[in-house]
This record gives structure tokens, sequence and C-alpha cells, in this order.
């Protein structure tokens, strides 16, 4: 079941981008850009809640003795320059928005698997949605024009602030 293998590989990937957001994270985190190390933050906990969604899905529609064998290749961070891989991640992200878990919902369909197809329409919009907040970070950070937000109480100040003047936190722009 085409279906199946299909799952198996969006849950290996999900769990990926798992660690592959908190790679990012730590890494806005070493460029004090700590807003941004949270969006990614979100975004590793919103691919480990895919994952365990298909991971359900896969127990699901599995026999007991069906053993799954996927082909996967690795994805790796090979910079630490943010604007690079927020530019990776937005055509990543439409690709499989736009395309793959559409290709992907349409086999589920054509299996007779109504939920998993239903799922994965869903998650096509979410990959989506995913794009998009990227896109306003890289926006953000390509219009680097010395302000920043607070991350704890969300007021605009400038950079060379090293205490938000409203919450007293250090560090969390």
């Amino acid at each position: 079941m085409k279906t199946l293998e299909n799952l198996t590989r969006l849950y290996i990937n999900k769990c990926q981008d798992y660690v592959k957001y908190r790679m990012v994270s730590d890494i806005c985190k070493t460029k004090d850009f700590g807003m941004m190390a949270r969006y990614f933050k979100n975004f590793a906990k919103q691919e480990l809640t895919h994952a365990k969604i298909i991971s359900d899905l896969i127990n699901k529609i599995r026999g007991e003795n069906d053993s799954i064998v996927v082909e996967i290749s690795l994805k790796n961070i090979n910079t630490d320059d943010v604007k690079t891989i927020i530019t990776n991640e937005i055509e990543r992200e439409n690709a499989n928005g736009r395309n793959k878990y559409k290709m992907y919902a349409k086999i589920a369909e054509d299996e007779g698997e109504k939920e998993v197809a239903k799922y994965l329409e869903l998650l096509s919009s979410a990959e989506q949605n995913h794009s998009l907040m990227l896109e306003t970070l890289l926006l953000r950070l390509n219009n680097n024009d010395g302000v920043c937000d607070c991350g704890v109480c969300g007021l605009r100040l400038s950079k060379k602030d090293k205490t938000c003047p409203l919450c007293s936190s250090k560090k969390e722009f």
C-alpha cells in the first residue's frame, strides 16, 4: 500500500524537521535572535505534533505483521546563516504544502484511506502556513532597521537596548 509508505516517509521527515527546527532555534539564540528562536522552537513543536498524528495513522492502517521499508534522505543544515536557512525552509515548506502532501492525499483517497487523505489536506495547509510565517521572519531579518520586539511583553525597541524598559527582560528580543 503506497499510502503506508508515504506516511512512513512523512513520519521520518517530521521527526527530522523537529530536530532541525530545534537546531535552528539554537542557532538563532547564539545570534541573539531570541524572538526568532522561539518561532523555530514552536515550529519544532508543531512538527512533533504532526509526527505523532502520522504515527497514529500508520498504526491504524498497517497490519500487525506489516514491515515498512522506505528510502529516505537525510536533511542537513550546512550553514549557520539564518537567512539562508529560512530561505531554504520557505522553499521546502511551500513544495510540501502545494505539491507533495496533496499528491499523497490523492493516493490515500484512491486507496480508500479517507481519514488519511483528509489529514494530508489539512497538513498541506499547515505547511503553507509555515511558509508564510517563515516569509514574515525573512522580511523582518532583511529589513534589519535596528529595531526588534521584546519577546516577553512585545514592546518595539532598539536593538541597542540591553534591557526592555517596559518589562525589564534581558536578551529576549
